[in-house]
């Protein structure tokens, strides 16, 4: 994530706060984290992710749900395999986003294989 792509998911994720009317004082006592931290999160004023981003987003997709393409949910199935895999921590969550993320190629066969 480039830091411009950042600045733009933390705005997104500051507006589902709003929309669900949940303040950065609220926050930053449910998280333990300071509401001065919260704030440059959710302004994008951060260069990037850190613990606080990827605790205020886990607290938005278990609380507000999946933020996403087309507001679409996750599939059970990619959810399970996720909990039977991952050990809980950031560096294995960052992992498993890798490998994740390695499978695009295929999204870009199946269009190719569709074209012909």
């Amino acid at each position: 994530m480039n830091q411009s792509e950042f600045i733009v998911a933390s705005r997104l994720l500051a507006s589902r706060y709003r929309e669900a009317q949940i303040t950065q004082t609220f926050l930053a006592k449910k998280l333990s984290i300071p509401q001065s931290q919260i704030s440059r999160v959710l302004g994008g004023k951060i260069k990037k992710p850190n613990n606080a981003y990827f605790e205020l987003c886990n607290y938005a997709n278990s609380k507000l749900g999946y933020i996403g393409k087309k507001n679409t949910e996750i599939p059970a199935e990619i959810l399970r395999a996720i909990d039977e895999v991952w050990d809980g921590s950031l560096d294995h969550a960052k992992a498993l986003a890798a490998v994740i993320r390695s499978l695009a190629v295929l999204k870009l066969q199946n269009r190719l294989g569709n074209d012909r």
